[in-house]
Order: structure tokens, then C-alpha cells, then sequence
């Protein structure tokens, strides 16, 4: 059945040329409704759009109503074919394994063995136990499925599942199944069950399993037997180490074809920005009759930012070249960060952290508008953008490095504890392996993520800043000794050991006689700052900004701090006056205020 398109002339699957984006994503949304309500009409309305277009509309959908489109097009083979193979992968596991066998009965041998290739191996290592289950789950899905794995899978692989899945053995004379009856038989005994050929013996290491390694090996045996005798020998004659690392390696080469790098060139995404330039079609395959490129990135992406808006301005060309390297790049990112290939969570992972890295460059070049950033990322490489986006966050982890490593925080182990929060998860964050950002949003719980927008950056470039100053002033202006400072106040006076402590305690001196010290206040000098400055009985409301402003200026001159590094500190100064308020506002100048109680300044005792 089919329908005319716009032209007035019949659009079938051979029928190349695309739809206009805007249109493709009309047709999406009325697909994902028609999926939800009325699966015939959606097979009515598929029927006139070409391949290319229900490859890339089903794309656009969420896992469920992407299966329906997929099975309800006029060709549903030639569509699930037309996917690219991550994007038949992911929608296995997004509608999972059990709900997506219909889809596994239509996938090409491309598919299912790159879906092997993702969800058998755990780092270097063959998870045979695994593997063994998406065997048994293909066969759920037909023999004619699990005929494609074995007839593309490599021989290596095959000895793996056959020695660590199947527990395959050869059977000794003395062991032999007696011809009177009283041994084994093709039904099996406690001890396993003999294979096809009537040689070996299979134990298989998951025993649900036993019905799929037998018909596996059937079905082997019968379809391939010199595979199946070549396979079973080396499970028995070789050292299964040295197949799995030839394993590791075919399975290296597939996965390369598919923009997952060896580890050392994924490396390279965290190079410098080089500067270079091309067009985004140069990065497309000759003669791509059908989307090549996952369309993953778009859907995590969303509308967070401006790529995704961006890429669907872009001419359908440049759109896919585009594509391909976010792909590319999200692959060098779980492959350089050791993510799983074979969880979905860390593919998304991935992209999430590309494509905020992309805008963050964009944002930095004053690029925050579709239109522009799609012009841009037509003509200069989406790893180079990349590039400059993280080399900002970087800059900051140098920045923090030096600082634990040749500043101030090099003389204790301990001399960071004395930065206040959120300066000093901030930092923190920043001393990992990778710049991370420490999110102090409602919700967030303090987490550690990463960077997401240019404002995160610059939030983390200020905290560093305002620690390198806190450290310049107290350390090497007024020399507080870090150590001593620190193993002073361990124990129930921790609380005290923090710069804003000090900070408060210099302005409570400056205030009363003139001179910054970070030293003990006698009682007489703080309860003069209480009727000064801090107490809102008896100081005015402006008080407590005036002393500090005249503290500010006095440290600035002293230690020679730049207007910015002077603003930063001043911010710093004025969220310690709200910890002073908090603490001693009520408090009445005539009583001295108590150590136990008052934790913002350093009282004698």
C-alpha cells in the first residue's frame, strides 16, 4: 500500500531524497502518536515516506514508539537494516532485551555481532556468562538470527563461548557412554550432555542455559561443521588466554569501524585545540543511501543548549557529516574515560559531556544563537571545538595543581581544609584525573559532575582564584603558619580552622586596634568588636561592610592584590560578614561571647 507524496507522484523506499528536517520532525511526532493509538494507520502513513526518511523520523522517537514504527513499516526488515548499528543496539536495550526480539529477528549480522561486540567484553576480558545469555536470547528470536552471529562471529570468539559458556570437554574412553545403555546419552547426565558429534561432553556454567549451548552447538555443527570441529579443537588443544587476547583483537578492529579508537589515539580528544577547519560533508561515506550516523547525540542532547537546534538547521549533508564526528567524538570519550561499551548509561555519559564542552566553546566565542552555531560547526571540527571547550576547564585543574603542588597548599597535607565551603569542594573537584564541576544547585546533594555551561567554568575559575588570594594574604602577608594553624584547631575546634575564620579575626583586630593579626582576640578586644561591628544592638547596620571594606583596602595595598583579585576577595569578605551575623549578631557587647558557641572568630580560651 502507498500513498502519493507532496509532489503527486508515489515515494517508495528507493526514493532517496530526504525530507526537509522540519518536516521529517512532523512526521515523528505524528508517528509517536500514531504508535500509541493506532498502529494500522501508522503503517498506512509510513507507506509513503522513503526509507531514508522512516529511518530517520524512528530515530527521533522514544525507545517504545521507535520499535512500533520499526515493525510497522512496509518493509520493517529493510528499516531495521537501514539503522545504523548502535542505533539497533541501543533500542534493544532501551526497550530491553525481551520486548525487542522481534527487532533481533530483522537485524542484520552487522548488528548483532557489533551488539556481541558491545555487551560480551567487559574491558579486555570476555564475560562469557554474558555473552552466553545474548546467545540464548537470539535464539528466543529465531534460529535464523543466531545462524547470523555464528557465521560472522570470529572463531575466536566462538572457542571463548564454547569453553567458558558451554564448559565443553572431550570425553576420555574410560569415560565413554556405554552401548548397553548405562552411560550417557544425547539426553545428558549430571555430569552434562554429549555434543553433537558424540566426542566432547558440555557442563554448561550457567545450567538455565543448557538448552540454548545445545541447540547452539547444532546448530553450528550442522550449518558449519568445519567451524564447529576447528572450534571444539582449539577449546581443548589451546591456551585460552591467547584467544581471548586474538579475540580482543578482531573484536579492537570491528569496533574501530565503528569510531570506537584503540585507547592511546582516544586519548587524543583531550589534546589542545589545533585550530583547523573543514567541511562537515568531507567527514560522510561515498554514496550514504541511508542515515549512517547514530542520531543518539540528538536525542540525549535535547534541547539543553544550542548543538542539537543547531544541527538541525544544517543542510542534510553537512547534518550527517555533523553527526558522524558527535558520534566520533562521544566514542573517543568513553574509550579515553574507561566507560563500559556495553552500558548505555555511559554512552550517554559521553555525549552529554561532548556536547557541553561544544557549547562551552561556542559560548566562548559569543556564539549562543542556532543559526551561528550552526554556520560554525559546518566548517570547524566538532573535536576541535571539543578541545577548546575542555582546555578552559584545563586551564583551571593546572591552575589547582600548581597551587596543591608549588603554592601555599604544599606546605600540609591538610592545607586545603582550610578553604570554606563551596571553595573547597570546588577545588577539589578540580585535582581529579579530569576537571570536574561540584554543583551546589537544590537537588544536586553536592555533586560531582561535569562541566555543563561557560557560567560553571567561570563559577570554578573565581573560587580558585579566591583561594590562590587567601592563601597570598594570610600565608605570605601575615604569615600565619599553616601546620600550626591547623594542629591548633583539630578536633572540636575544626570548625574554627577555616580562612573565613581568619578573616573575621583580622577584621575584628583592624577593627578595634588598627593592625590585621590572626591571633587569639582577648576578651576585651572582642567584646569591643561586638559593640563596634558585629552586634546589631548596639553597632550600626552599616558597620560591619564599612570595617571591611577598610580591611580590604589595607591587605590589598599590602600585598599588592589586581582590582579583579581585590572583587574576588571582597566577595569572599562579604559572605563571612553573613557568618558573622548568623553567630553574633544578637549577641550583647557587654558579655563576652563564648568559644563554644561562637565558631567565626579565634577568641582566647
Amino acid at each position: 500500500m502507498s500513498k502519493s507524496g507532496a509532489s503527486g507522484q508515489e515515494r517508495d523506499g528507493s526514493d532517496l531524497t530526504p525530507f526537509p528536517a522540519a518536516e521529517i520532525e512532523a512526521l515523528a511526532r505524528e508517528a509517536g502518536s500514531l504508535a500509541r493509538t493506532d498502529p494500522k494507520r501508522l503503517a498506512e502513513r509510513l507507506a509513503s515516506v522513503p526509507l531514508r526518511d522512516q529511518a530517520e523520523l524512528a530515530l527521533r522517537l522514544p525507545p517504545r514508539e521507535r520499535l512500533e514504527v520499526l515493525l510497522h513499516a512496509r518493509a520493517p526488515m529493510r528499516l531495521v537494516r537501514a539503522l545504523p548499528d548502535f542505533e539497533a543496539y541501543l533500542t534493544v536495550r532501551e526497550v530491553g532485551p525481551s520486548d525487542a526480539l522481534p527487532l533481533l529477528a530483522l537485524a542484520s549480522a552487522s548488528q548483532i555481532v557489533h551488539l556481541m561486540d558491545l555487551e560480551a567484553w567487559r574491558g579486555d576480558r570476555f564475560d562469557a556468562a554474558r555473552a552466553g545469555a545474548w546467545v540464548a536470547l537470539l535464539l528466543e528470536a529465531g534460529e535464523a538470527t543466531v545462524r547470523r552471529l555464528l557465521r560472522n562471529y570470529d572463531d575466536e570468539a566462538l572457542v571463548l563461548l564454547l569453553a567458558q559458556w558451554a564448559g565443553i570437554e572431550a570425553i576420555e574412553p574410560e569415560d565413554g557412554y556405554d552401548h548397553q545403555g548405562a552411560g550417557e546419552t544425547e539426553a545428558g547426565t549430571e555430569g552434562g550432555f554429549v555434543s553433537p558429534d558424540g566426542h566432547y561432553r558440555f557442563r554448561p556454567v550457567i545450567p538455565e542455559h543448557a538448552a540454548a549451548v545445545r541447540r547452539t552447538a547444532e546448530i553450528l555443527f550442522h550449518d558449519q561443521q568445519d567451524r564447529y570441529f576447528r572450534a571444539v579443537w582449539a577449546t581443548c588443544s589451546e591456551v585460552i588466554a591467547e584467544v581471548e587476547e586474538e579475540a580482543r583483537r578482531w573484536r579492537q578492529s570491528r569496533m574501530e569501524e565503528h569510531g570506537f579508537p584503540p585507547l592511546d589515539e582516544a586519548l587524543d580528544v583531550y589534546a589542545p585545540p589545533r585550530g583547523i577547519e573543514f567541511h562537515a560533508e568531507e567527514a560522510l561515506p561515498e554514496d550514504a543511501e541511508v542515515p549512517v550516523a547514530p542520531r543518539t547525540g540528538l536525542r540525549v542532547i535535547g534541547p539543553r543548549g544550542v548543538v542539537a537546534s543547531a544541527v538541525d538547521l544544517l543542510a542534510p549533508a553537512t547534518r550527517e557529516g555533523v553527526l558522524l564526528q558527535l558520534t566520533s567524538l562521544s566514542n573517543h570519550l568513553l574509550v579515553a574515560d574507561g566507560g563500559d561499551a556495553g552500558d548505555p548509561d555511559a554512552h550517554r555519559a559521553a555525549i552529554e559531556k561532548g556536547a557541553s564542552f561544544v557549547g562551552i566553546a561556542l559560548a566562548a566565542r559569543g556564539v549562543r544563537e542556532p543559526t551561528a552555531a550552526g554556520t560554525l560547526i559546518a566548517r570547524v571540527p566538532i573535536k576541535d571545538l571539543f578541545r577548546e571547550g575542555h582546555e578552559r576547564a584545563a586551564v583551571l585543574r593546572r591552575k589547582a595543581l600548581g597551587l596543591v603542588r608549588e603554592g601555599w597548599a604544599s606546605v600540609d597535607p591538610h592545607a586545603l581544609d582550610l578553604l570554606d565551603a563551596p571553595i573547597l569542594p570546588r577545588v577539589r573537584a578540580l585535582l581529579g584525573p579530569h576537571a570536574l564541576y561540584f554543583d551546589l544547585a537544590p537537588g544536586a546533594g553536592g555533586n560531582v559532575r561535569e562541566f555543563r555551561t561557560l557560567e560553571e567554568i567561570e563559577e570554578t575559575r573565581v573560587a580558585l582564584e579566591v583561594a590562590e588570594i587567601l592563601g597570598r594574604v594570610f600565608v605570605d602577608r601575615l604569615g600565619l603558619s599553616v601546620s600550626a594553624w591547623l594542629q591548633a584547631r583539630a578536633g572540636p575546634d575544626a570548625r574554627g580552622a577555616r580562612f573565613s575564620t581568619m578573616l573575621l579575626t583580622a577584621l575584628a583586630w583592624h577593627a578595634v586596634r588598627g593592625e590585621p593579626r590572626v591571633e587569639a582576640l582577648p576578651e576585651a578586644v572582642a567584646m569591643e568588636f561586638l559593640g563596634r561591628v558585629a552586634s546589631r544592638r548596639q553597632a550600626p547596620p552599616e558597620a560591619p561592610r564599612e570595617a571591611l571594606d577598610a580591611l580590604l583596602a589595607r591587605l590589598g595595598a599590602e600585598a599588592g592584590l589586581q582590582p579583579r583579585e581585590g572583587a574576588a576577595l571582597r566577595a569572599f569578605g562579604l559572605a563571612c560578614l553573613d557568618r558573622l551575623a548568623d553567630e553574633c549578631g544578637n549577641l550583647p557587647a557587654s558579655v563576652p561571647p563564648d568559644p563554644r558557641f561562637v565558631s567565626c572568630l579565634f577568641l582566647e580560651r
